[in-house]
């Protein structure tokens, strides 16, 4: 039976992940992967699996947006998962996990009945340094001007909210995870995707030829660009947000896991325009 608002999980590697109601794995990347997991993939319908590698998680939400019709439904990742009831952050057993996470449909029904949003709690990074200027220590600056660039041209009503959190908050909300409603979303999703595909057609030739860490540009930008939105938005729609501790699962080394994949196509490069 499929949960009432599903938790979607990327997973991207074999891996053991909770027995749990709302718990739905998702193979991301699936169409570039070279093999498939035993689990649905975001390769189907509309999608941007193919591009994976530059917008990580964001591969699946896009999937999420455009084929599947939930009033709501959340995104975390295969070792991290929100924790709705207490504040630790290690999950040590997965058996454990409803218990120590709060994870049944009950409970997060009665959460999303009060609340609009519930996303990772907000982190500063070192020195107290703004958003600005950790982007510029860690990745390439110029992709961030870019997509300042295309919202002062594209959204200058945003121009305000832009400025402030990049150029003056230290704290933010990153991991591109949420559990929303899907008006949220729908809003959220068409100005994400919007702004990433007008900076995928200026950068692109030259991804492949950045490292495979750097090349993971738009999972990085749209943590950022997600509170962006997030800023503006609350200023004309009144936004009850929750945050909560993340729960973070180390697989032990030894654990074995079984092999649940089949070779399919070679990798794909090619560049794969986003249908917004």
């Amino acid at each position: 039976m499929n949960p009432t608002i599903p938790i979607y999980v990327c997973c991207h590697q074999q891996c053991r992940l909770p027995d749990n109601e709302l718990l739905v794995p998702i193979q991301a990347g699936r169409a570039a992967a070279g093999f498939r997991l035993d689990m649905a993939g975001d390769d189907s319908g509309e999608n941007i699996s193919l591009r994976n590698q530059n917008f990580c998680e964001l591969s699946v939400l896009y999937w999420i947006w455009r084929n599947t019709e939930h009033d709501c439904f959340g995104l975390c990742h295969y070792r991290r998962f929100f924790n709705l009831v207490g504040d630790g952050t290690d999950l040590e057993s997965l058996e454990d996990f409803t218990a120590q996470s709060g994870h049944t449909a009950e409970n997060l029904q009665q959460l999303m009945e009060s609340y609009d949003l519930i996303v990772p709690a907000a982190k500063s990074k070192e020195n107290g340094s703004s958003l600005y200027k950790l982007y510029a220590a860690a990745h390439h600056l110029n992709d961030m001007n870019l997509a300042l660039a295309i919202i002062r041209d594209v959204y200058p009503e945003m121009i305000p909210a832009a400025q402030n959190v990049i150029f003056k908050q230290t704290r933010a909300y990153y991991k591109n995870m949420m559990i929303c409603r899907r008006d949220f979303a729908d809003v959220y999703c068409r100005w994400l995707f919007d702004v990433l595909r007008r900076l995928d057609n200026l950068i692109y030739p030259q991804l492949d030829k950045r490292t495979p860490y750097q090349q993971r540009v738009y999972g990085f930008l749209g943590e950022r660009l997600f509170n962006i939105f997030l800023e503006y938005y609350r200023r004309d729609h009144p936004l009850r947000i929750k945050e909560v501790p993340l729960l973070i699962y180390q697989q032990p080394a030894t654990e074995e896991i079984p092999l649940w994949q089949t070779v399919l196509s070679e990798k794909s490069a090619r560049h794969t325009a986003l249908n917004i």
